[in-house]
């Protein structure tokens, strides 16, 4: 195993090697016999060097060379120390017999192997050539610089060898003669050599020759087993000669020391063959050419941070409480579904089962099974006709069998729905089809060739082929259609799905309830899909629960996944439990729908649920509604800790998704330099930063937005039929389990402790115990990055205190949940805001009186910006509190976002961090001067960090035009170009404009964006967050006006020229105007109309149930239509 300290890669050292034939040479000269073959091979040498070569048995000659200070081989001249270099004719002799074995040219042939100087010579470089004839060299300075270049090997790999036998290893030690001349100081560099470890290995590869090439072979080992172990470690390694095409005659030599004193794992590889002058030799190497070693590092996989745990400190909280592992908790996960045959989702750290529920609530899976069949001679008539036939071993006691039908393509996700479309055409159509259009078409051919008169039977066959044809373009698969066979045994439901189409049920695997067997199966062995079922209203319903992407298991493994044999792969919370509920429905799309949501909270509310995670949801148009107070029922009753993805729509400001409660946590996705390595295996790291894509506060309300960030991405665990153990998912999706990963252990620790809990508590210990790093950003990272260990502190200190079961309602008018000042009008003066703050115990109505007679608390108010004037204390009892605060924007900064926090703290209480916090946020808008409608700017981005920019939109202006070119002459990089603006009564998105070019170097793009007039529009720039290095931009935004007297147009029949007048407000354009007929919209009133209460999954506790409200129509479509414009 190569090591980063490992010479080979810190500079491939080379060492050169000298081949002569047997001419005669000076009795000083270290002479090892070569075969003919060998002896044909050119010298390598360096600048300054002569070499010269002859092709012969018995004729030719090869000189070292190096630079004019360099020397030659040792004379009779050199030091007693080079003399006795000479004087140990044993591992001499070895080397003879080994060099003689691995010759197989001509017999007779011998040559000299002469030692060389350490080189360093990058692959691609070239030395003088054969011809080339240098300046003599001073035989003393040769024989100073061998004695010295010896020397130096033997410090360089750490021994105390006498010089005799280093030099022996030095001489089987040469270069690559394939470059351009490059030579490092003899000796091998001290800091390559001294930091090397016990498993470390040194390889140094050559090859001798006048063209590029870099072959490593291996041919055979040293002979010689020395007992001393420096001995062995020097020598032990592998020598190897080759030749191969392109470099006649070319020696290749493979050296291995062995660094390690203890080490008796040898590097032995492969030797192979012994013939090594042939032709097939030379053919085999001919693949092997490779480019110079290349650096890396063996130091160990961090693995823990593909399911990142240290940055929030869960890692070292569980190594320090190791029973505190989410344990006796619940999670509930709103999601598209969870596959418990997924990696780490079979049992809890405690033996208990990991998935204890498995839910639909979208309805998507649902069976109708109120068909009711009684067997014939063991045989039923499913609902699609086939005969099934029932398997004696069933026990039914009713007799009496519930019968429905489920196509296969209803439960299969988008993903998976492709493969098997694909792999069924490829294996059942297209062998039908293909053969058949070739044999068509080869008689059509055939026709036209022997019978081209025959005008009727040509055109036949030509329709064949087209009909083929558009059969081909035209097919689509609607997939397998599965009969299901309900029937209770006489202690629970059982069920069947027919997959095998053919009715052979005893093929079939039956299956029960989730929720009583926790049984999971798979649909088919090609789809790996696997599935449960629930049986609802006394058997009328058959729910078969999948997946309806693979997102809903890689959050759940997030959060708590455990794997006993890799527990570096663990979810944050490895002991906790999980309820998956699917919101998800793959009929539109996986969106989830409002029946869906009420489902699953009232599913929560009938089970004991401590935590939820919601990575699921989007922007909407107002925050009020019946979805929005079950939420608030299930967090302010149910003591529940519910934890949301703040979504994926930024960079720009306000573009928070709902749920709109401020008692859930809303999370922010950051990446961190281990992430950044380890999951993206990024060439650079950088510090932590926000995603360019997730979304930032304020909410649309006042509301902070993000309250908390988490780290988000992880590799973890995917379903099955992905057909793939893990995969690599980035968003706030990612980062909100992580985040419910730690409520999980909290409150395990809480529970394990009989601490007080309540969601309110828990939230404030992460909102106080988080970290600002030094990229923090308040719209971003919230309160900062979640902290375990230092929320658990302060858990532990503020278990007592009289707020710990209290929420403070914060009203800042009808609907705001904070101060939010944006628009022109509201940023131009001094504004007054009514602060109405009222503190509501969990479970309200089931508080003892006494609590809330008893209750009374001090507070001194705390905020940073002087533009901001708060009362600074306020005696808070049992009922609502208002609070006059004066805003004044006027000396701000135009063109920027101004935050701020007015906090509470208790009197005399300032170490436990704010009760409660009032965030202030005002957004003043630059306006443009009045002679020009253009605003433009130079600046450097640099990669995650947002630049915004806030501009009035000129009166009238009805779209701009933002142009981006970039500055850099050498790089390109990505750009996030994102504008919103804010409109009452309409989600953010409507009025959103979001793309990422790549700029290339000194390259531009454009975009127009339709914009609202008077109202303030942000320009967000961010070079995206992964493509390293700051970039030089150029910007400008320039709008323009063009209106029409109206947003629509209506034409009627009988009333002639209709007229359109449009207004150029701020200055002249010209118009194109262009009308097309996309859309003929038929009106329908519905012809019937029924209102009927749920079945089971909608009763929601305290005597509350969802009603349906089924509309008929009557539709008919006519089959073509013909509009014609005059």
């Amino acid at each position: 195993m190569y090591h980063r300290s490992c010479p080979l890669i810190r500079g491939c050292l080379f060492r050169s090697i000298s081949v002569r034939p047997s001419a005669p040479a000076a009795s000083s000269r270290i002479e090892r016999p070569l075969s003919s073959t060998q002896s044909s091979s050119t010298s390598a040498s360096s600048a300054g060097s002569s070499t010269s070569a002859q092709t012969g048995s018995d004729v030719g000659r090869a000189t070292t060379a190096r630079s004019a200070a360099d020397a030659g081989p040792l004379s009779e001249k050199s030091t007693s120390e080079a003399a006795a270099f000479n004087t140990e004719p044993s591992a001499s002799e070895r080397v003879e017999q080994q060099t003689r074995k691995l010759s197989t040219g001509r017999a007779g042939a011998q040559a000299t192997i002469v030692t060389d100087e350490v080189l360093a010579l990058p692959h691609g470089s070239r030395t003088a050539g054969p011809n080339w004839t240098g300046p003599p060299l001073k035989e003393r300075q040769r024989e100073d610089r061998q004695v010295k270049d010896v020397k130096q090997f033997a410090a360089g790999i750490g021994t105390d060898l006498p010089l005799k036998l280093a030099a022996e290893a030095r001489a089987v030690v040469s270069s690559c003669a394939c470059g351009d001349d490059k030579t490092l100081p003899a000796g091998l560099p001290q800091q390559a050599t001294q930091q090397q470890t016990a498993s470390e290995h040194r390889t140094t590869a050559v090859s001798d020759g006048g063209r590029t090439c870099s072959t490593w072979t291996f041919a055979a080992a040293i002979e010689r087993s020395p007992t001393n172990v420096d001995e062995r470690r020097l020598l032990g390694g592998v020598r190897g000669l080759s030749t191969h095409s392109g470099c006649a005659g070319a020696v290749g030599t493979v050296v291995n020391l062995c660094k390690s004193t203890n080490s008796t794992d040898r590097f032995v590889p492969d030797i192979g063959s012994n013939d090594h002058g042939g032709e097939n030799d030379a053919k085999r190497n001919m693949t092997r050419h490779t480019t110079a070693p290349v650096a890396f590092s063996d130091s160990a996989f961090p693995e823990a941070a593909l399911l990142p745990k240290q940055e929030t400190g869960a890692q070292a909280f569980l190594s320090k409480y190791p029973t505190y592992d989410g344990r006796g908790i619940v999670i509930a996960i709103f999601d598209s579904g969870v596959d418990p045959r997924a990696t780490g989702l079979q049992t809890t750290t405690d033996g208990k089962p990991k998935v204890i529920q498995l839910l639909d609530g979208s309805g998507a899976g649902d069976v109708d099974m109120r068909t009711q069949v009684t067997p014939e001679n063991g045989v039923i008539t499913g609902i699609s006709g086939r005969k099934l036939q029932i398997p004696e071993s069933w026990t039914n006691p009713s007799g009496k069998y519930r019968i429905g039908l489920k196509p296969a393509f209803d439960l299969y996700p988008e993903q998976l729905k492709d493969r098997m479309q694909k792999d069924y055409k490829e294996k059942n159509w297209s062998t039908f089809l293909q053969p058949t259009l070739a044999e068509v078409t080869r008689k059509l051919q055939q026709f036209e060739v022997e019978s081209r008169n025959e005008k009727a039977q040509k055109e036949e066959l030509e329709a064949r082929v087209e009909v083929l044809l558009k059969m081909e373009k035209n097919y689509v698969d609607l997939g397998p259609v599965y009969d299901c066979v309900l029937w209770h045994n006489g202690n629970q439901w059982q069920a069947v799905i027919d997959t095998t189409e053919e009715g052979a049920l005893d093929k079939c695997e039956v299956v029960g309830p989730y929720a009583e067997t926790l049984y999971t199966s798979m649909l088919l062995p090609e789809d790996n899909l696997s599935y449960s079922v629930n049986v609802y209203d006394g058997g009328d319903i058959l729910e078969i629960v999948t997946n309806t992407c693979a997102h809903g298991t890689h959050v759940a493994s997030i959060a708590a996944a455990y794997v006993p044999d890799n527990p570096a792969r663990n979810g944050v919370a490895p002991g906790a439990q999980i309820i998956s509920v699917q919101l998800s429905d793959a009929r539109v799309g996986t969106m989830e729908t409002g029946t869906g949501l009420c489902r699953a909270m009232a599913i929560v509310m009938k089970h004991d649920v401590d935590v939820i995670n919601m990575s699921y949801g989007e922007d909407s148009k107002w925050c009020r509604g019946r979805i929005w107070e079950l939420f608030e029922e299930m967090i302010n009753k149910r003591n529940v800790t519910m934890l949301v993805s703040v979504g994926n729509r930024g960079p720009a400001l306000s573009t928070t998704m709902t749920p709109p409660t401020q008692n859930a946590i809303g999370v922010g996705a950051v990446v961190t330099p281990h992430m950044m390595e380890a999951e993206y295996s990024l060439r650079e790291k950088c510090p932590t930063i926000g995603y360019n894509w997730t979304s930032r506060g304020p909410a649309i309300d006042g509301r902070q937005g993000v309250n908390i960030c988490a780290p988000g991405a992880a590799i973890t665990s995917v379903p099955k039929y992905l057909l793939q153990g893990s995969q690599l998912m980035n968003g706030t999706s990612m980062a909100s389990p992580n985040a419910a990963g730690v409520v999980a252990l909290l409150t395990s620790a809480m529970k394990q402790n009989e601490m007080q809990i309540s969601p309110y508590l828990i939230k404030r210990a992460l909102e106080n115990s988080s970290l600002k790093f030094a990229s923090y950003d308040p719209f971003t990272h919230g309160q900062g990055l979640v902290q375990v260990e230092r929320a658990w502190e302060w858990l532990q200190a503020a278990k007592s205190e009289k707020e710990n079961l209290l929420r403070f309602e914060i009203k800042a008018g009808q609907t705001m949940r904070g101060v939010y000042l944006r628009e022109p009008s509201e940023t131009s003066t001094p504004q007054i805001k009514a602060i109405r703050i009222q503190p509501v115990f969990l479970d309200e109505k089931q508080v003892a009186h006494d609590l809330k007679t008893s209750y009374d608390q001090n507070f001194t108010f705390a905020c940073d910006a002087s533009w901001v004037n708060t009362p600074s204390m306020l005696n808070m009892m049992y009922q609502e509190r208002t609070l006059l605060i004066k805003v004044d924007p006027s000396s701000l900064a135009e063109g920027m976002a101004h935050f701020t926090q007015i906090e509470a703290f208790e009197s005399g209480k300032p170490e436990k961090g704010p009760v409660f916090r009032v965030p202030v946020t005002v957004i003043k808008p630059e306006k443009l001067p009045a002679n020009t409608n253009t605003r433009s700017d130079r600046i450097v981005l640099r990669p995650g960090v947002p630049n915004r920019y806030f501009l009035s939109v000129p009166s009238g202006a009805t779209w701009c035009l933002i142009k981006l070119k970039s500055l850099d002459p050498i790089n390109a990089g990505s750009v996030s170009v994102h504008t919103v603006q804010l409109q009452a009564d309409a989600a953010f998105h409507e009025n959103s404009f979001n793309k990422t070019p790549t700029l290339q170097p000194l390259g531009e793009t454009s975009y127009p964006v339709r914009v609202l007039s008077d109202r303030t529009l942000e320009l967000c720039l961010c070079k995206w967050w992964a493509s390293f290095g700051d970039m030089p931009l150029e910007w400008s935004v320039q709008f323009f006006g063009l209106s029409p007297n109206g947003e629509s147009f209506h034409a009627t029949s009988g009333e002639g020229l209709s007229r359109i007048d449009v207004c150029a407000s701020l200055g002249p354009e010209e118009v194109n105007p262009v009308i097309s007929l996309k859309q003929h919209v038929i009106v329908l009133k519905p012809t019937k109309s029924k209102i009927s209460p749920g079945g089971d999954r909608d009763f929601i506790p305290e005597g509350r149930i969802i009603h349906a409200n089924t509309l008929s129509y009557t539709l008919n479509l006519v089959r073509s239509v013909c509009f014609n414009a005059c």
